[in-house]
């Protein structure tokens, strides 16, 4: 994504690990947001986390020289660089989660300077996804006629270091800052670390003590070099030198010849394992430190696993930007997992949360994670079901399901609903303190979320160990309902609808509550519990008739309706939400066909069209924009509500190209108006301008809901229950590429049809696809030759648009494995020959590209 040169910028690509803080790397080649010194509040005070900045390290940049016989270049590998610092004239700024890709021009330069920088991120590997560093790979060419002396320097500031110390370690030459003091377990407690790899008989690393950047800047022009080698104070010496400060800086030097190109790689780390609880000052820690016991380790961790950590990480990226997709889309959904570097929470013991946004405090609320966490189920599914055990271990004993769980803020707490009834709540303080508002779409959410994680994982324990979990929350859900028409009532305001009093009937939690019946009944129907099951079953056909009675108003679904069944005909984009969980999770139709085409076709005519900025979440026909107290929630637009309402518009087949041109124009709003907004969505936007609503958090969980985008457009699904995978491209595309990511792979899939035959590929980068069934398009005349050519034994159903082909045995695909399969109208030609000995699994293999 190209970023236009602007000091408004609102993002950047995120570096850092799975809950060990980051900092971002913005278009301007500016490091900013520097979150990794536990600054969100905690008992030091280092930052204050709500509605304010993290720190700001104008000092922490990277500094590039170069010499060409007589001419001398420095420059601030910067747009807009500190004063006394000369920055570069422009930079092309591509920013492709987890790769920030930065290509820097200057009339002045006589060489191609391009930069390359991420961290380990590496689906299905959560620790080495979870490092607390980065690496910088800067490219140099050397287009002149005549050698170019290098330099490519880093100056590090650590505003929590006391003590600097250059070090080398085979082929690793550093310096780290750090904080003698010991902390909780006589460890360091602060500590930033950054080196580069390099060859002895090449090149030479040079460092300088406390200097500040223009100072710097001044040294390296003058000399090309820093003031002191590591050749000659560290190697052979009895001990490394250090001095007292809290900035340094580092420096490799090579000669690059004519014509020629070269890679210098940087590594730069921290370790702040003194994590504190907000407010109560509990000791929690940090993932990272069971692994390491400084900075230092991070950085030579790096340089033993470079290759796994470099090639595996650069696979992903290639992975999930694979495909036939539009670009801008690639683009969207690629870069919607920035959230799992910037605000999820590791702790010491292994708890794994992520806060409701980078502003604020809140852990895993339970109403905000329900799409976005698809997300975490398909790329560290261990991760996300340890969430949803936690819930589980918190719940109400009358099944009430907490909102959310606190990161304390040195306040006091109420329980708003819980406490006031005199419940206990389970585990208590610290991560694990389970609180929030009683809201009547944190059961139905959760119940969800629970089938999904066993749906798309498989994993029959742990269905078996939340089952009752999840009945429990049903039967409470149930409760609610003080009519006997089989719907919950007296909603109100207490929906993940923030402060929006959505009536007393409302249509937002009765289609999610429909969505949760299907999805317990299914669950009742594999644990055995036959009863529950058929309780329901019935439960679900009299409130889809209450619904269609009370709600239906003939156009669409009314907003809701009041205790004496008048309706509120407010067109509210988030009224089929349920619909498009249930179209995601394979639970059919929650409501008539024809009733929701027709709200899907009010929802384009009156919402999607009163905005150029994505869709305006409520509008009354005839009136314009529905007022609401809180203006955010009726008057803005939601971006996560836009992309999980264009998901259910595709699964209900609407036409592919009127959805995408909604999503692009978001995109355009995120590239142009708000540069950088691809890396810190806000939850809500102002629907005349496109800009962040007044009240609006950025970096927005819920924004990742857009992941789904992933399997929706693509028209593929997985069921990890029954081993199964669906292809179906839409709008009859006979020609798609794209990922295929379930929580048990990755890597991608082609899919062409013609006259001829239909042709599938899959090609796994990492892990293993068992396919008991396969679900493809069916584009072919109807004609018993047809035949599947991959050697093992199937059935083939065809039946409308499907054709169905069930393997027995399951056919696996390994890890760097290529499955080609040829539906044809004709005999098919011979197989290739299968080089698997193991009789179980017959699949014809081809290395993986």
């Amino acid at each position: 994504m190209a970023a236009e040169k602007t000091r408004e910028l609102y993002g950047g690509v995120a570096l850092g690990g799975l809950g060990t803080g980051s900092v971002e790397l913005r278009a301007d080649g500016s490091l900013e947001q520097w979150q990794i010194f536990n600054n969100w509040g905690n008992r030091d005070k280092l930052a204050t986390w709500e509605h304010h900045d993290s720190y700001g390290l104008p000092d922490n940049l990277l500094l590039f020289n170069c010499v060409v016989g007589q001419q001398r270049t420095t420059r601030a590998l910067l747009e807009q660089p500190p004063a006394g610092l000369r920055g570069v004239e422009a930079i092309e700024y591509r920013g492709e989660f987890p790769i920030a890709y930065l290509h820097y021009r200057d009339t002045q330069l006589p060489v191609d300077v391009s930069l390359e920088a991420f961290s380990p991120f590496i689906p299905h590997d959560s620790d080495n996804s979870g490092q607390p560093g980065a690496f910088f790979k800067l490219t140099v060419k050397n287009n002149a006629s005549e050698p170019c002396q290098i330099a490519f320097a880093y100056a590090m500031h650590n505003p929590f270091g006391k003590t600097c110390s250059p070090f080398s370690k085979e082929g690793l030459y550093g310096i780290e800052i750090t904080d003698a003091e010991a902390g909780t377990y006589a460890r360091t407690i602060s500590g930033m670390a950054a080196g580069f790899l390099a060859d002895a008989d090449a090149d030479s690393v040079t460092y300088s003590p406390d200097r500040d950047s223009a100072s710097l800047y001044s040294t390296l022009y003058e000399n090309g070099r820093l003031e002191n080698s590591f050749v000659s104070s560290v190697s052979g010496a009895a001990e490394s030198p250090s001095w007292s400060a809290d900035h340094c800086a580092i420096c490799l030097n090579t000669t690059l010849d004519p014509n020629r190109e070269k890679e210098i790689v940087l590594l730069l780390s921290w370790f702040f394992p003194e994590h504190h609880e907000n407010g109560t000052g509990v000791y929690v820690g940090h993932k990272y430190a069971n692994w390491y016991e400084g900075a230092q380790d991070v950085l030579v961790y790096f340089r033993e696993r470079f290759d796994y950590l470099v090639d595996r990480t650069r696979q992903w990226h290639d992975t999930i930007y694979f495909g036939s997709s539009p670009a801008w889309l690639k683009d969207m959904i690629g870069n919607a997992a920035y959230l799992l570097t910037k605000t999820s929470w590791w702790v010491e013991d292994g708890r794994f949360s992520m806060y409701e946004s980078f502003h604020c405090p809140t852990i895993d609320p339970i109403h905000v994670r329900d799409a976005a966490s698809s997300m975490v189920t398909m790329l560290f599914p261990e991760l996300e079901k340890s969430i949803i055990r936690r819930f589980a271990q918190h719940q109400i004993a009358n099944g009430k399901i907490p909102e959310l769980f606190y990161a304390f803020q040195g306040k006091e707490l109420t329980l708003q609903g819980l406490a006031s009834e005199g419940e206990s709540i389970g585990g208590g303080a610290s991560v694990t303190y389970a609180a929030g508002r009683n809201l009547f779409d944190n059961e139905t959410k959760y119940i969800l979320q629970v089938y999904r994680d066993y749906l798309w994982t498989g994993d029959e324990a742990f269905l078996h160990e939340l089952y009752l979990s999840a009945k429990k929350a049903g039967d409470y859900e149930a409760s609610r309902d003080s009519d006997g028409d089989a719907l919950p009532d007296g909603v109100y305001a207490q929906t993940s609808n923030d402060f929006m009093n959505l009536g007393y009937l409302p249509i937002f939690s009765t289609v999610l509550w429909l969505a949760s019946l299907k999805a317990l009944q299914k669950m009742a129907e594999r644990v055995g519990d036959d009863a529950a099951a058929e309780h329901c079953a019935s439960l679900f056909e009299r409130a889809r008739s209450a619904t269609e009675e009370k709600l239906w108003n003939g156009e669409f679904y009314a907003s809701c309706c009041d205790e004496s069944g008048e309706k509120l005909n407010v067109c509210f984009v988030d009224q089929l939400y349920g619909q498009f969980f249930s179209h995601l999770l394979g639970l059919g139709r929650l409501l008539p066909a024809e009733h929701i085409k027709s709200a899907i076709d009010a929802i384009f005519r009156y919402n999607a069209t009163d905005t150029r900025f994505g869709i305006t979440n409520m509008v009354l026909p005839g009136w314009g924009r529905y007022i609401t107290e809180d203006s955010r929630a009726g008057q803005g637009i939601q971006p996560s509500v836009t992309f999980t309402f264009l998901m259910l518009a595709l699964y209900e087949g609407r036409g592919t190209q009127e959805v995408l041109d909604v999503m692009e124009r978001m995109y355009d709003n995120f590239t142009t108006r708000m540069p950088g907004a691809l890396w810190s969505t806000p939850d809500y936007l102002n629907a005349d301008t496109g800009k962040p609503h007044r009240a609006f958090f950025g970096y927005y969980l819920r924004a990742a809901a857009l992941w789904n985008m992933l399997w929706t457009v693509h028209g593929f699904s997985y069921d990890g229950v029954e081993k199964a995978v669906t292809i179906k491209p839409l709008d009859g595309q006979t020609n798609v590429a794209a990922p295929i990511v379930t929580p048990h792979c990755w890597g991608t899939f082609s899919f062409a049809a013609d006259a001829d035959g239909e042709r599938l590929r899959i090609s796994l980068a990492k892990g293993q696809l068992e396919l008991a069934q396969l679900v493809l398009a069916f584009t072919l005349d109807k004609e018993p030759e047809v035949a599947v050519s991959v050697p093992a034994t199937y059935e083939i159903e065809v039946e409308g648009d499907e054709i169905r082909i069930a393997f027995s045995p399951a056919l696996v695909i390994e890890e760097n494995e290529t499955l080609e399969l040829e539906v044809t109208r004709h005999p098919p030609r011979p197989a290739t020959e299968s080089t698997c000995t193991d009789p179980r699994r017959p699949v014809s293999r081809r290395p993986g590209n």
